[in-house]
């Protein structure tokens, strides 16, 4: 039986304020805070010496000014690259972050996280033992706990034997895998679908079960408000104005 309870704010912030800010960068997650948003989202992946970092893709092209794999790159290489010019010139000095730097930027903020594990191919467990040893590490105790999901059952496996406790959450693009026997193996408190392969009856299947529905990205009103209706929890969005009635 799940016996980890969370408070979900109907609004989570995809990767922070993303439409605002550079995503998964401190910059998103202060504007998130400004707009209103209680649940932030980001994504943790290893770099090549164990270095937990805050980013969602394997490569650093697309959102620093770095070239390469994430997981065949240095923390000292990764701390040099600009990670807010490709937005807008205002965010040239940002940087990637740290995955403790990002915690104690939360805890600051007030912020709950939904941790996403992003493991570099071939670094399921170790990102996920990192992750989890960092949160027992810097995460308040008197604090809502983080919730931790990834699309990696590997990893989630890793996260539930290290702690009995934490909410967990299942990512999948689809459902095409027996949700309900996975959800009761690792206790996982969430499962979360993309928007494109929700509907009622999977969503009234899996509340049944007492567990939250969350979906993924939602960045237009009418739908976000028909996801409402048919049940779904909680939804990650890029567009915080677009929500603000919900925040």
């Amino acid at each position: 039986m799940m016996d980890s309870i969370i408070q979900l704010s109907p609004i989570i912030a995809h990767r922070g304020a993303r439409s605002l800010a550079p995503e998964n960068t401190l910059a998103a997650m202060q504007k998130a805070k400004a707009l209103g948003a209680e649940w932030v989202e980001f994504d943790v992946m290893l770099t090549v010496d164990g270095e937990a970092i805050v980013i969602h893709d394997t490569r650093l092209d697309r959102t620093t000014n770095g070239v390469g794999e994430v997981g065949e790159t240095t923390y000292k290489e990764i701390l040099k690259l600009d990670a807010g010019s490709w937005f807008s010139s205002e965010y040239k000095k940002e940087k990637i972050p740290g995955f403790s730097e990002m915690l104690k930027c939360l805890i600051d903020l007030e912020l709950i996280p939904n941790v996403e594990i992003k493991p570099y191919p071939g670094q399921d467990n170790k990102t996920a033992l990192v992750v989890m040893e960092t949160i027992h590490k810097l995460w308040p105790k008197t604090a809502p706990k983080p919730l931790i999901s990834s699309f990696s059952i590997e990893s989630l496996r890793v996260a539930r034997s290290l702690d009995p406790h934490v909410p967990i959450g299942i990512v999948c693009t689809e459902i095409n895998f027996d949700w309900k026997k996975l959800a009761e193996e690792l206790n996982a408190i969430s499962v979360h679908v993309c928007e494109k392969n929700l509907n009622a009856d999977l969503i009234h299947a899996i509340k049944s079960t007492g567990r939250y529905v969350l979906s993924y990205t939602i960045n237009n009103l009418a739908s976000g408000k028909k996801l409402f209706s048919e049940g779904v929890d909680a939804i990650f969005t890029d567009d915080l104005p677009t929500f603000s009635e919900y925040l």
